[in-house]
């Protein structure tokens, strides 16, 4: 196998995909990847999924472009071909209040104790000034961390969104963003609507 299809075969898996519709979804943690995640558990489906909020626990039982495709080549003529993004301080945010100081913190690496630990984040903030200083710690340690890899091995929660730009200059992705999901009605609309037929 050339190595050039290697490559796209690895790029390739990386799309969550449904078959019918035809659906593929880069994913991009703290972007409304759950959301989309559980609309294409939906239309694979034909039912929700049991526990919504742990979609992500079920990813090996989506699809993957590399499954359904013999030449990759082909993918980024499909029109429903994307990812999402979001404004960047809104997913710092995201991940602050869900995976630092929130309930999510529970099934994710253990960073909001480290930080507790070595700089002293405070993980139970009552003020403006105490969610301050701690913005102020998350940030100097995701510096670091993206620098030296320092504590822990980077992730991708708070690894730079673009971080997947190859895939998607690989498939010419369509680009959504977070703050406009509400109102990509006429995107997902023909989705919906195939899976009613």
């Amino acid at each position: 196998m050339p190595s050039q299809l290697k490559t796209s075969e690895k790029l390739a898996s990386r799309l969550f995909a449904v078959q019918t519709p035809r659906v593929l979804y880069l994913s991009i943690p703290k972007c409304g990847c759950t959301f989309v995640k559980n609309v294409l558990w939906f239309l694979e489906n034909g039912s929700f999924h049991p526990t919504p909020k742990r979609v992500h626990d079920d990813d090996r039982s989506f699809k993957r472009a590399s499954d359904l495709y013999a030449k990759f080549e082909s993918i980024h003529l499909e029109p429903m071909a994307f990812t999402v993004v979001r404004n960047p301080i809104d997913r710092f945010m995201s991940l602050y209040f869900d995976k630092i100081i929130g309930p999510g913190q529970k099934n994710y690496v253990p960073l909001a104790s480290l930080l507790a630990e070595r700089r002293g984040l405070c993980l139970t903030p009552m003020t403006a000034k105490d969610h301050q200083y701690n913005f102020n710690v998350l940030i100097e340690w995701i510096q670091e961390n993206l620098e030296t890899a320092v504590n822990l091995p980077r992730e991708a929660h708070w690894t730079p969104q673009m971080y997947r730009r190859n895939v998607m200059a690989a498939f010419n992705l369509k680009m959504l963003t977070v703050e406009k999901l509400s109102l990509t009605g006429r995107f997902l609309k023909p989705m919906l609507a195939l899976t009613a037929t």
